[in-house]
């Protein structure tokens, strides 16, 4: 792990998101403050939405690329992915936090991913 990345495995549960949020901060927290109120927003959309989707281990991978851009993985076996990929499909609501926080998101091969 470099000092511009941050690896987290989360239980699902309500501290799930706070405990994310917080970790970001802390290994992040130099950045523009903007920058990093979008960081922290977009992590929690996802780990909130693979809390709601399953109860096993969340993992999260976070890092800074060499354009200065920072990249994000939510994992968590599947079942937020596909959720998020469902509320794609079907249009629902649910979706404006990630839209608004950053430049580009999506899920592929079962990775809920985004770019801020």
């Amino acid at each position: 792990m470099t000092q511009n990345e941050v690896y987290l495995e989360l239980s699902s549960g309500l501290a799930a998101s706070g405990t994310a949020r917080a970790a970001m901060t802390n290994q992040f927290g130099g950045m523009d403050a903007g920058r990093l109120v979008d960081l922290r927003m977009a992590v929690a959309a996802l780990v909130t939405n693979s809390t709601r989707a399953q109860s096993g281990s969340i993992h999260v991978h976070i890092w800074e690329g060499s354009n200065h851009q920072m990249h994000g993985e939510v994992r968590d076996g599947g079942a937020g992915a596909e959720s998020l990929r469902q509320k794609v499909e079907s249009g629902r609501a649910g979706l404006q936090v990630l839209d608004a926080v950053t430049s580009d998101w999506g899920v592929t091969d079962g990775i809920a991913w985004f770019l801020v």
